[in-house]
């Protein structure tokens, strides 16, 4: 089953630019819909009071695997090292040749990347653990929903150059309940092309949107 994904091109068009939509759009889209997509899981949401305890441990776990790593005894590290190159992969010198790993033994290689891994992985671990950071008791009804408008707008206004409020309200002249402003086509291509379908519908987008924004309820 392929994974959902936005239609970045006419989430692009919708916010009334032209050509190729560029990296940091597209990376903020992912972010917006990162909240809303769990609203469509059926979770068990952990605590979060354990959830945060389960963060800091995964982040001093991965702390003290580098830190035990970088103050290995003596004899302890070139018996390592040892078994490193004995083991050391066949095309490993052709491989760092003229990187900054030439001539440089591939168990530093390796205690080198993981610097860099854990330092990444310590850098999401804290962010997940504030990014969604969740009040005590039950999660909100369409909290993901309302997160994922609130960074979309940001979005809007920012490519857009223009205000997500303008104009938003429902249109009586609709059959279909449909609401109008700027900000709406904008708002449907992105949620819309990640369900493959139109959903959420269209009153209940319009209405939390106000809602954001701080508009009455129309």
């Amino acid at each position: 089953m392929s994974k959902p994904k936005v239609d970045y091109e006419a989430a692009w068009h919708s916010c009334f630019r032209t050509g190729e939509p560029d990296n940091d759009f597209v990376c903020r889209i992912d972010r917006a819909i990162s909240f809303y997509r769990y609203d469509l899981y059926d979770l068990t949401y952990t605590p979060s009071k354990e959830r945060s305890a389960i963060y800091r441990r995964l982040r001093s776990h991965a702390n003290d695997l580098l830190a035990g790593l970088e103050q290995l005894p003596s004899d302890i590290r070139i018996e390592v090292e040892d078994l490193y190159i004995g083991n050391e992969s066949a095309d490993y010198a052709e491989k760092t040749e003229g990187t900054d790993y030439e001539a440089i033994c591939e168990f530093d290689r390796d205690l080198d990347l993981l610097k860099e891994i854990i330092g990444r992985l310590n850098v999401n671990l804290s962010d997940a653990d504030s990014i969604y950071a969740r009040e005590k008791g039950r999660r909100k009804q369409n909290i993901g929903l309302e997160q994922a408008i609130v960074e979309l707008q940001s979005i809007f206004e920012t490519y857009a150059k223009r205000s997500a409020r303008f104009g938003l309200s429902h249109d009586a002249y609709s059959s279909s309940g449909d609401y109008r402003g700027d900000f709406m086509p904008f708002l449907k291509v992105v949620f819309w092309s990640y369900n493959g379908r139109e959903f959420p519908q269209v009153g209940a987008l319009g209405e939390t949107a106000r809602k954001i924004l701080g508009l009455k309820k129309s």
